[in-house]
C-alpha cells in the first residue's frame, strides 16, 4: 500500500475512517441527539411551545438553546401554536403536535443556522399539522425527523417542496435510498412497477402516479445534491432523466388512452396506409439538458402525418393533457389559438432547429 512503516500507515487509516464516520454522521446521526450537555432539557423547550412562560422567559431558553433572533423565533413559533390549523386539530392530533415541537426545536437549535432552519421547519409543520399521522412518523421515526431537519437547514427549496407536497416525507424514513437518485434504466423500472396494476381506464390515477415519481425522485437528486452525494456538473443531468422518463411514460400511457378510445390511429400517404408518428421535442433547458428544479419543460408536440384529421387531432390534445397532468408543464410553443395543438415537421422547421428529440 505504498506506506513506508506501520505509524504512516495507521496515520492515513485515521484520516480515512474520520471522514467515512463524518459522511455516515451527515446521513445517518439524528441532530436531537448531538446535542452537548449545555442544551436545554427538551422539558424546557417544552414549556416555550405550550405557552407555560412568559415571552422573557422563552426567549431566555431559545438564547441558551443557540438561537439569535429569539423574540421572531418566539414570534414565529407562538403563531403556529395559536394558529386556526392548530386550534382546529383534534385531540390526538394536538397531543402529537405537543410531543414534536420539542423535538424539532431541540433539532433546529442543533444546526448551523438555528434560526433560518426553524423557520423552514414550522413552514412544513404548518402544511402538514392536519395529516396527524405525518406528526405521528416525525415523533416516532427520530430519522425521519433527522432527515427533514438536515434538509431544511440545508435548503430553503426543499422546505418549501416537502410544504408543498408532504406525502414525500415517507422518502425521510430511509436515508439509503433518499441520498441514492436513479438512473435513466431504474427510473424506467420505477416508473413501470409504479404504473403496474392500475386500470388503462383511470387516467387521473395514472398522471397522480406519475406525479409523485417525478417529486420522489426529484426529492433524491436535491438531497445527493446539498449532501454531496453527486456533483454539482451532474444534477441537470438526472433531472432531465427524469423528465425524459416521465414523459416517455406519458406518451405510452395516452396512447393506449387514445386507442382504446378513438381506435388507433391511421392516416394513408401516397396510397399506402400506416399509423403517424407522434414526437415530443424539447426546447429551452431540457432541450440543452440544463434543467433545474424549478425549470418549466418547453415542449413541442409533434404530430408526424401527411394531413391533419378530427381523430389525429383529438390524438395530440389527448397526449399534450396528459404530459400536463403528469408535469404541470409550459407547453407554451405552438399552443396558442394560431397553432394547432400538435404541430406538423413543417411548423417545427420554420421555428427554428430542435435542440433535444425526448421521444
Amino acid at each position: 500500500m505504498n506506506y513506508p512503516c506501520w505509524d504512516s500507515f495507521r496515520e492515513g487509516l485515521e484520516v480515512h475512517r474520520h471522514r467515512v464516520q463524518g459522511h455516515f454522521d451527515q446521513v445517518f446521526v439524528a441532530p436531537q441527539a448531538e446535542a452537548g450537555d449545555s442544551e436545554p432539557a427538551e422539558d424546557e423547550l417544552a414549556a416555550v411551545w405550550v405557552s407555560e412562560l412568559s415571552a422573557p422567559e422563552a426567549e431566555e431558553l431559545l438564547t441558551e438553546a443557540g438561537f439569535n433572533d429569539t423574540a421572531g423565533v418566539y414570534r414565529r413559533i407562538a403563531a403556529l401554536r395559536d394558529g386556526v390549523s392548530t386550534r382546529s386539530l383534534s385531540a390526538t392530533g394536538r397531543r402529537r403536535l405537543d410531543r414534536l415541537m420539542p423535538l424539532l426545536i431541540a433539532a433546529a437549535a442543533g444546526t448551523d443556522d438555528p434560526d433560518e432552519t426553524i423557520n423552514r421547519l414550522l413552514l412544513v409543520i404548518d402544511a402538514i399539522g392536519r395529516r396527524t399521522a405525518y406528526l405521528s412518523l416525525l415523533v416516532e421515526h427520530p430519522m425521519a425527523l433527522s432527515q427533514l431537519v438536515r434538509l431544511c437547514g440545508s435548503s430553503p427549496w426543499i422546505a418549501r417542496y416537502l410544504a408543498k407536497h408532504p406525502l414525500l416525507l415517507d422518502e425521510l424514513l430511509d436515508p439509503r435510498t433518499l441520498y441514492a437518485p436513479l438512473r435513466r434504466e431504474e427510473l424506467v423500472a420505477d416508473a413501470e412497477s409504479r404504473l403496474e396494476g392500475l386500470s388503462d381506464e383511470d387516467l387521473e390515477q395514472q398522471m397522480e402516479v406519475l406525479r409523485q415519481f417525478k417529486q420522489t425522485n426529484y426529492l433524491r437528486v436535491a438531497a445527493a445534491d446539498i449532501s454531496g452525494a453527486v456533483p454539482l456538473m451532474v444534477v441537470s443531468d438526472y433531472l432531465t432523466e427524469i423528465a425524459e422518463v416521465t414523459l416517455e411514460a406519458v406518451l405510452i400511457t395516452a396512447y393506449r388512452q387514445i386507442t382504446a378510445r378513438y381506435g388507433k390511429p391511421w392516416c394513408i400517404e401516397n396510397g399506402i396506409g400506416r399509423e403517424p408518428g407522434f414526437a415530443v421535442v424539447a426546447y429551452g433547458k431540457l432541450g440543452g439538458i440544463e434543467l433545474g428544479y424549478g425549470s418549466d419543460l418547453d415542449l413541442v408536440f409533434c404530430m408526424i402525418a401527411p394531413a391533419k384529421s378530427r381523430r389525429l387531432t383529438a390524438s395530440g390534445r389527448s397526449i399534450i393533457k396528459c404530459s400536463l397532468l403528469a408535469w404541470h408543464s409550459a407547453s407554451s410553443i405552438f399552443s396558442t389559438r394560431r397553432h394547432p395543438a400538435a404541430c406538423s415537421m413543417k411548423s417545427i422547421r420554420a421555428y427554428g432547429p430542435a435542440v433535444n428529440p425526448v421521444c
